[in-house]
This record gives structure tokens, C-alpha cells and sequence, in this order.
């Protein structure tokens, strides 16, 4: 959760048994990871916020001009840039080893959490998309009117649900840590 008062903004998370704090320009501290123990949480990836949010959050983008177009993904569009051409199963190939992703087999269970994005190289996309085997689930817009599908996995899945295929129908008010969002934005012709 974020909050500010008058020295500024804090981040206050709790991905497991430990919550940690930190003040803005301080960084998250794993106790016991042996590997990116040291987080900048202002690298975070969005998340505990609801898909309704996040369509708030992305036409505020789009009105303010901060970025033109700005709206969740489509479920097709999600797909498309994780798996690339080819529908490979991880952004890699076939097959995901514990270090190249942010899933519970990479800081073990008790140290999970979520990482600075970009912090695991092997989880980009073809397409140059960081962080598509786990960090955060991805809120994407569903066929349906009104309809949320959250894609990829989490920093709280194991490797095989980390899988790009995985998805789940989730409601527009539904919120977690370990949910997020990824946007993206319609360019002008």
C-alpha cells in the first residue's frame, strides 16, 4: 500500500509472513534472499489494483497526453507479445528455469515478492516485453463487454502456472498484490 504525508510517499507490502516498509528513495530489503535482496520498490510493477482501476488509470494517461491511446491490453494483444510468432509456451522457448523469472521457485515461497522489472533478462519477450513470466498476474480486457482476464503468472505461482497460457476470468473489482497490470496505447495514424 502507498501512502503520503508530509516527508513523502511510502510503500508498505506484505507478500508473505514479512511486511516490509520503505521510505521514498529507500529501498525494499528482502531478509534472507540470497538474490535481489535489494529492491527500488519505485521499480515495481503496478500492482494491487483492480482491472477497473487500471482502465481509470490508463484513460487518465490518455486524456493527459502522458501517453496517447493508453487502455489495458486485449487478451489477444497479451498473448501476441509474450509468446511472439511462434506460441512458444515462455518468452524464452519452451521451458523456464527458476532463475529466469520471478516466480515462488526463485526467491523460495517464504521470500517471494516482487522484483524491479527488468530484473530477470530471460523473461522478455520476443518483442522486447520485460517481466512475462511472473513479477505480477497481468490484468488484460476480455472479449466480453466488461469482461477481465488476468494472464501469465505471479512472484506466488510455481513454474508451471507461470506458463503464458495460463489465464483466469477475474471480476473488475478484484485485487491483490500479486495482480497487475500492463498497458498498452493505440497510435495515432
Amino acid at each position: 500500500m502507498l501512502s503520503r504525508d508530509d516527508a513523502g510517499w511510502s510503500i508498505a507490502i506484505q507478500p508473505q509472513s514479512h511486511p516490509y516498509t520503505a521510505k521514498w528513495g529507500a529501498p525494499i530489503e528482502y531478509t534472507g534472499r540470497a538474490t535481489n535482496a535489494k529492491q527500488d520498490w519505485r521499480r515495481f510493477p503496478v500492482g494491487g489494483i483492480t482491472p477497473k482501476e487500471s482502465q481509470v488509470y490508463a484513460a487518465w494517461l490518455d486524456k493527459t497526453g502522458k501517453l496517447p491511446g493508453a487502455r489495458l491490453c486485449s487478451e489477444l494483444e497479451w498473448v501476441r507479445a509474450a509468446r511472439g510468432g511462434d506460441g512458444r509456451n515462455f518468452p524464452n522457448g519452451e521451458r523456464v528455469d527458476f532463475t529466469e523469472g520471478n516466480f515462488d521457485a526463485s526467491h523460495t515461497r517464504d521470500l517471494m515478492g516482487p522484483d524491479e522489472v527488468g530484473s530477470h533478462p530471460a523473461s522478455q519477450s520476443p518483442y522486447g516485453l520485460d517481466d512475462m513470466v511472473g513479477n505480477v498476474f497481468e490484468f488484460t480486457a476480455g472479449e466480453q463487454p466488461g469482461e477481465y482476464v488476468a494472464r501469465g503468472g505471479s512472484y506466488f505461482h510455481d513454474r508451471k502456472t507461470a506458463n503464458l497460457a495460463n489465464r483466469n476470468v477475474v471480476t473488475g473489482d478484484m485485487k491483490d498484490s500479486a495482480l497487475g497490470l500492463r498497458l498498452c496505447a493505440t497510435v495515432p495514424r
